[in-house]
Order: structure tokens, then C-alpha cells, then sequence
């Protein structure tokens, strides 16, 4: 089964296929780099800073060390709050798998990049489709691993990222 195919329209049947030990194969872990690699491009495409190189290598280490080990982490510690049975690898795959949708960004930063005129990174339709696809993917992918319902999955995603934006804005300000 090929996840960048398979994971628009079959969410469910792409994640129960990747849960079964047998077919889960490397590559798919490693899909948490589109989104960092998405975020490294955009920094360095809308920064003028003469750190912005450097931007382009560490953003994408950034993201991925946070994808990879933390917010499985994060996302298991909420979920025994509501008796959920995942593991850390099977949440990792699930939020590598979340990453495919960043793959429109890619494309349009690249079109953008070809296309001549204005360059406008701001692309707000297909972040709107981003989100929705990634919380689409991470609401099913939860509540498969976590066995729990869509309203607890919603909850397990948002009560960690409410929590680090209140300390966010504490620290800020």
C-alpha cells in the first residue's frame, strides 16, 4: 500500500494497514521529514535574515527531533489520562503519516518559486486543506491507537498543544 496515495481518501484502512507489524515497512517513520523539511524551505523563503541558511538545516532537525520523539510521548501521556492503550512506535507512525499532507505546501513553495510574478508564500486555502487532512489523519490515527472514541482522540491531540501555548505565552510574556 503506498501511504501517500492511500492516506487522502482511505485514512482508516491506510493506518489499520500500517498498524499490522508485518506491513509496517522504514520509509514510512521517516515521512515526519516532509514536514520538516516544509517548515526549513519556508523559513528560509520568507526570512531576510543572513542566518536564514541556517534556518534551512536546523528547522528541519527541529521538527523532526519534535515529531519523532516528543509529541508521541506527549500525545501517550494524554491518552492513559483517558485509558488509551497505544504504543510510542504506533503513535510515531501516526504522526508521520500526518505528515504527508504537507506535501501540498512543498508543491506550491516550488510553484511559487517557478511561476514568475509576486512571490507569496501565504497560500491560505491550501493551508486551510493542510490542517484539515493533518487533524483528519491524526483524529482517526488516535482513536485506532488509542482505542478510544473521535471526541477523546480530539482531545488527546488538543489538551497537549493547548497546554504547550499557555506555557508559550507565559514564558513570552
Amino acid at each position: 500500500m503506498n501511504p501517500i496515495k492511500e492516506i487522502w481518501f482511505n485514512t482508516g484502512k491506510c493506518i489499520d494497514y500500517f498498524l499490522i507489524e508485518e506491513n509496517r515497512k522504514p520509509y514510512v517513520e521517516e515521512l515526519v521529514w516532509i514536514q520538516g523539511v516544509t517548515s526549513g524551505v519556508l523559513l528560509f523563503l520568507t526570512n531576510d535574515s543572513p542566518l536564514k541558511f541556517f534556518y534551512l538545516i536546523l528547522s528541519p532537525l527541529v521538527t523532526v527531533l519534535f515529531l519523532r520523539f516528543f509529541s508521541p510521548w506527549l500525545l501517550l501521556m494524554t491518552g492513559k489520562l483517558m485509558n488509551g492503550q497505544a504504543t510510542r512506535e504506533e503513535l510515531r507512525l501516526v504522526i508521520s503519516l500526518s505528515s504527508i499532507p504537507y506535501l501540498l505546501s512543498l508543491l506550491y513553495m516550488l510553484l511559487a518559486l517557478i511561476i514568475p510574478g509576486g512571490r507569496d508564500y501565504q497560500h491560505g486555502i491550501i493551508e486551510i486543506l493542510i490542517w484539515i487532512f493533518v487533524w483528519r489523519i491524526l483524529i482517526i490515527g488516535v482513536a485506532k491507537t488509542q482505542r478510544i472514541s473521535y471526541v477523546f482522540a480530539l482531545m488527546n491531540i488538543a489538551i497537549p498543544g493547548i497546554i504547550l501555548v499557555v506555557l508559550y505565552l507565559i514564558i513570552r510574556y
